[in-house]
């Protein structure tokens, strides 16, 4: 298996005991993890960790030039989804996305329709805002961002950094143990699978996972490679608590 230099770099120090005890664990078991290091895959990465990621995703940002941009195929893609699922809603008056936003401007001070009302939504709704200002409308921006996403997150992302140096094969899964969800990011831009597996949690009870990542139709592979890794595993020290439920029954009130 290649691990993704890049992908534990933005691993908290506060991580690294579980990530390393994990590690430690599976080549005692006598796997090889080889840290691997892809120039595309790198670039690609580089540019998604240079966002305060998640907050900077509300703030209105195209994340680099539209023709370019997985917001550019998101925005797209969201209008048609979410209004595909809410026009087979019954029983309910609100049938498009457009429908949405204006009920949480009706009830901004619960909803968070309006910047700056709700505390759990500082920035209002500036990415439904987004969503709708695009039409959905599959224009020449929207294929060449798809194109250009699918080419980095593809072919010079996951498709080469499986590739061995020597050029001879490719590893069996690509290791991801990353706090920013990056992993997740690459794999959905690809459309190509990736399982996740928990192991534990940081000093500060974050729960931590390690992802496995290939390429297309790689679903059994990667399912036999995450149950091999969990009871490899079932020896390790590493804390998993329940969840505790705190204030389960406690109901948030807005203040205005």
């Amino acid at each position: 298996m290649a691990s993704v230099r890049r992908k534990f770099e933005p691993t908290l120090e506060r991580s690294k005991h579980a990530r390393s005890s994990v590690l430690r664990r599976l080549c005692q078991t006598g796997a090889h993890a080889i840290p691997q290091l892809c120039q595309g895959l790198s670039a690609k990465l580089a540019r998604i960790l240079g966002r305060e990621y998640p907050a900077r995703w509300l703030v209105g940002l195209t994340f680099g030039s539209a023709d370019q941009s997985e917001y550019t195929v998101v925005k797209v893609d969201a209008y048609h989804g979410i209004n595909s699922y809410l026009a087979q809603l019954e029983d309910t008056s609100i049938n498009t996305i457009e429908h949405v936003f204006e009920y949480n401007l009706s009830n901004a001070g619960s909803e968070g329709g309006k910047r700056g009302i709700h505390p759990a939504f500082p920035p209002g709704q500036d990415g439904l805002e987004q969503i709708i200002a695009s039409k959905g409308e599959e224009n020449e921006i929207y294929h060449a961002a798809l194109a250009y996403v699918q080419r980095k997150c593809r072919a010079e992302g996951i498709d080469g950094a499986l590739k061995m140096a020597d050029g001879k094969g490719e590893y069996d899964a690509l290791l991801f143990c990353d706090v920013k969800g990056v992993a997740q990011q690459i794999a959905a831009q690809a459309g190509y699978p990736i399982v996740t597996i928990p192991i534990g949690v940081d000093d500060h009870g974050i729960p931590l996972s390690l992802s496995l990542q290939h390429t297309a139709w790689k679903e059994p592979e990667l399912i036999q490679w995450a149950s091999a890794i969990e009871d490899a595993l079932k020896s390790v020290d590493i804390l998993r608590p329940l969840p505790t439920y705190r204030n389960a029954s406690a109901k948030n009130i807005p203040v205005l």
